[in-house]
């Protein structure tokens, strides 16, 4: 064991060059427990933004009229974890963020919001996956993540979804017209769309395939679709 700057690393050989250390690993630091819940009233809020890096995140129906944040489960680092649930005019910003140089965890987020249509759900994630669960209203969903995957069931119209590496699975269930964009670099797309009369669809994959096992149903509403991925193959049904 070695400590540098007040780091810890661990390891038979630690090789230092220009004062980085690139052998050896660094300590995980200590094991904490996590659980922490916090609120607030629904009826001051329109927008939810969520922020974390690599916690996974799920974001579900409450029954109750307010909006709760609950963080969760086991960590080992040697840094610190910040969890803030803050109002800013009309906006709720729910952050959690972990500064640490070394971190094994179960860290959940779990957001619950009450039976009310918000104007944005808006989701920026590293490594975290994601899950929206049905019955969460909103006029507009943005996500972005780095390496997460995204499973979505929703009726949201308005979806926006970016991320590099990471898988998407979605399905809508609509009760008005629709405009989709996914886009992924290598992972692949899977997309289900309910109650859908007609589809406006441009789907591109630079080396997957496409496959189209959508059909329409007699009534419902029109969607217009935008689907990339260079390399991931997508899947329209």
């Amino acid at each position: 064991m070695i400590v540098i700057n007040g780091r810890v690393f661990t390891g038979k050989n630690i090789s230092i060059i220009n004062g980085q250390v690139i052998q050896g690993s660094e300590s995980p630091g200590e094991n904490h427990s996590y659980d922490e819940t916090k609120r607030e009233d629904s009826s001051k809020i329109d927008r939810i933004l969520i922020t974390t890096g690599t916690v996974p995140i799920t974001i579900s129906r409450s029954s109750s009229s307010e909006i709760v944040a609950r963080m969760y489960g086991e960590a080992k680092h040697n840094g610190t974890v910040d969890f803030d649930v803050t109002t800013v005019n009309r906006d709720l910003k729910i952050n959690l963020n972990i500064s640490a140089t070394s971190y094994v965890g179960t860290l959940r987020l779990e957001v619950n919001l009450p039976e009310k249509i918000f104007h944005v759900i808006s989701v920026e994630t590293e490594t975290g996956n994601l899950t929206l669960k049905k019955d969460v209203f909103s006029e507009s969903l943005q996500v972005e993540t780095q390496t997460g995957n995204i499973n979505c069931e929703t009726s949201i119209s308005d979806v926006s979804i970016i991320t590099q590496t990471g898988n998407v699975n979605f399905t809508v269930e609509a009760i008005e017209d629709l405009n989709v964009y996914i886009n992924t670099q290598t992972g692949k797309i899977t997309t289900t769309f309910r109650n859908i009369c007609g589809l406006e669809l441009r789907a591109k994959s630079t080396s997957g395939r496409v496959r189209k096992h959508y059909t329409p149903s007699i009534v419902g509403y029109y969607a217009t679709a935008r689907l990339y991925s260079q390399t991931g193959n997508i899947t329209i049904q």
